[in-house]
């Protein structure tokens, strides 16, 4: 929470301003700011100086030119002065930006527009279209809507386009900075018949066991070498950044709709889709 900032309200210049419409009911500015919770300002951004804190600002929302971030702050009705006391509060943790600034520039307005964009777009899915912005209760309608469109062959569906990528996989793996290390531990389990996990062990290199789904492996070149790699199969030397990866494969899961972990990632992306199916039919910005 951010200490010490109350809740703003709108400026009265930008109170009546629409942010969206959802089936032809405007949301206004005064209309979100109002549904601002207590602790919902937190700037998602860290930095060691508020320089960074603005670069990171600007960059997230293409404001690379000077004159583009004035037109915006000024667009938002906020201070040059307020503005650079917030980058400062980020750094800080203090509290002396005014609540609107904090708001709008931390990012949490944009959560509180998409929040209640993806309400009304579920509430008029459903059939209860709002019939203005004020009187809208957003309690639970996103989560009727996606427990109406989640079914079992919907989540089945999300399983079969992601099958590849949801593949779960048990390794070995050893991780040295020499590639000519990497390349004798190869050797030794190709050529010599000893397992990684000996011919790492007489070399006085670590092993380590990971279970990790395909499409979590970083970078992109392990991931890519990995995807087609049987069960007993050896993956390697690879580079990795600062280092070497020789990785034997012990076991290979398919996806299924009965693995917990995998009906988890098939839920979150059925809800995702769920939600922007509704939003694109309802809502305009």
């Amino acid at each position: 929470m951010t200490v010490g900032v109350p809740l703003p309200d709108a400026p009265p210049n930008l109170a009546d301003r629409p942010v969206f419409t959802a089936d032809g009911v405007a949301f206004t500015v005064a209309d979100l700011v109002r549904r601002t919770r207590v602790g919902s300002r937190d700037a998602p951004v860290t930095a060691s100086s508020a320089a960074q804190v603005e670069e990171g600002f600007r960059r997230s929302r293409g404001l690379l030119r000077a004159d583009q971030l004035e037109a915006w702050l000024a667009g938002w009705e906020i201070a040059a002065d307020d503005f650079r006391r917030w980058t400062e509060d980020v750094v800080g943790g203090t509290s002396t930006a005014s609540g609107w600034c904090a708001l709008l520039c931390s990012g949490s307005f944009d959560v509180i527009t998409s929040e209640l964009a993806s309400a009304a777009a579920a509430a008029c899915e459903l059939g209860s279209s709002p019939v203005d912005a004020a009187g809208f209760d957003e309690a639970d309608w996103t989560e009727r809507l996606i427990a109406a469109g989640a079914t079992t062959a919907r989540l089945t569906a999300a399983i079969e386009t992601h099958r590849l990528s949801w593949t779960r996989l048990t390794v070995t793996q050893v991780v040295t900075s020499a590639r000519g290390v990497a390349e004798e531990l190869r050797h030794r389990v190709l050529s010599d018949g000893v397992d990684l996990r000996s011919a790492a062990g007489l070399a006085g290199i670590a092993v380590h066991d990971v279970t990790q789904v395909l499409a979590d492996v970083s970078p992109p070149a392990l991931r890519a070498a990995l995807a087609g790699a049987q069960t007993g199969e050896l993956v390697g030397p690879l580079p990795v950044p600062g280092c070497w990866i020789v990785i034997s494969v012990l076991s290979r899961t398919a996806a299924t709709l009965a693995d917990p972990e995998t009906r988890a990632r098939a839920a979150a992306t059925v809800r995702a889709e769920v939600i922007a199916d509704a939003v694109a039919r309802h809502v305009v910005a």
